[in-house]
């Protein structure tokens, strides 16, 4: 891992130096369109990267698992550093619901369209799309890319509503003091990932069927369990922080402890939260003193990729048919960074600005109340 890695060095002190985050969320956003593009031309996933190597999980499955590790991370230290837990439910509704209701609308209203739905169906259905959004759901549009081998107008978008759940999950964490306690939360973590692996996917869709009240609150069984799993072993990383060491040997002995546990379907998955996890944060420790460390660090477009890469392939695809996958992937990437680009800038920044001036208000004047209260007194 180069000089970084030359001594042992912790995790807390790479974060004092500004971990790469930003720069592997983008990329990990990068990898969920290289996965992604043999699906959508293809239909299925014979020619996706990891399937090909593993036959267990996917490069998008693997990246999204990444994104939830660096957020459980992160969500951790700003639940931490929050005065109180409504400012924290606020901080995470502000990060989530902007960028999400704009980006469904321009699926709903600009996509469809384009797709071949019909502007009467868009207007019959408004309010219940509408009524996704405000639940964080994808749209659910049946005619779109109704000719190609995968008809959904923006599926990555489902991943978000679990991802807002984990936040949750966090704040009842905290509450309960439980992340003053790591080795409760592994524990926590363990229990989902042997449930996982041991449970039969007839069980847990037998548990959906009949308590369908729960994939309301909680979705799937399945992807609630390995969501809160990988999240959960995000957040012993950052209680963990001071304890955890990086040295050229650990990182390569994760890796290849990673690598083998990916043949096996029971074990990829718990081997991503914690080999897994080891290898990103020890790459964030790298890549904090490079200049390749300062990308999306600023302007962080990585959310905006996400939500807008998925439908700019499938119009592609629709528009520009039997373009070599690689030239798909190059194209994907390049309109959807400007997608993200436009949607931190005009949607993203100025609402967590516009929060943070409300909370600096709000702060600011229980400051001055402070002495006028004890002169009162």
């Amino acid at each position: 891992m180069g000089d970084e890695l030359a001594s042992e060095t912790s995790l807390e002190s790479s974060d004092q130096r500004r971990s790469a985050f930003g720069f592997l969320r983008l990329l990990f956003a990068a990898l969920v369109i290289v996965s992604h593009a043999p699906e959508i031309l293809d239909g299925d996933r014979t020619r996706e990267p990891l399937t090909q190597i593993f036959g267990t999980v996917s490069l998008g499955e693997l990246s999204v698992d990444a994104f939830f590790i660096i957020s459980g991370y992160l969500i951790a230290g700003s639940y931490l550093q929050s005065p109180n837990a409504l400012v924290y439910l606020r901080k995470r509704v502000v990060r989530i619901y902007p960028a999400f209701i704009v980006a469904s609308l321009v699926t709903l209203l600009v996509v469809a369209p384009l797709a071949g739905v019909g502007i009467d169906w868009i207007a019959r259905h408004f309010e219940y799309e509408s009524l996704r959004i405000g639940l964080l759901q994808p749209p659910d549009i049946p005619n779109a890319f109704s000719d190609q081998p995968l008809p959904y107008t923006n599926a990555p978008m489902w991943t978000i509503a679990y991802e807002f759940r984990c936040y949750l999950l966090l704040l009842g964490l905290g509450l309960l003091g439980l992340l003053r306690h790591p080795r409760i939360l592994v524990v926590l973590a363990g229990v989902c990932f042997l449930a996982l692996g041991f449970l039969p996917t007839a069980f847990f869709e037998t548990l959906d069927r009949q308590v369908p009240l729960s994939i309301f609150w909680f979705g799937l069984s399945q992807e609630a369990l390995r969501f809160t799993a990988i999240f959960v072993m995000g957040i012993v990383f950052y209680v963990e922080r001071e304890r955890i060491r990086f040295s050229p040997r650990a990182v390569v002995l994760a890796g290849l402890l990673l690598v083998g546990c990916l043949f096996s379907a029971k074990l990829a998955e718990p081997a991503i939260a914690v080999f897994g996890a080891y290898l990103i944060f020890a790459a964030a420790s790298w890549a904090s003193t490079r200049r390749i460390g300062k990308l999306n660090t600023e302007t962080d477009v990585s959310y905006g990729v996400y939500l807008y890469a998925w439908p700019v392939a499938q119009l592609l695809t629709r528009y520009m048919p039997g373009l070599p996958i690689a030239v798909h992937v190059l194209i994907t990437v390049t309109i959807a960074l400007c997608c993200g680009w436009v949607s931190w800038k005009l949607i993203e920044r100025p609402a967590l600005k516009a929060l943070n001036r409300k909370l600096e208000k709000r702060t600011l004047a229980r400051t001055e109340m402070t002495p006028a209260l004890q002169l009162s007194a």
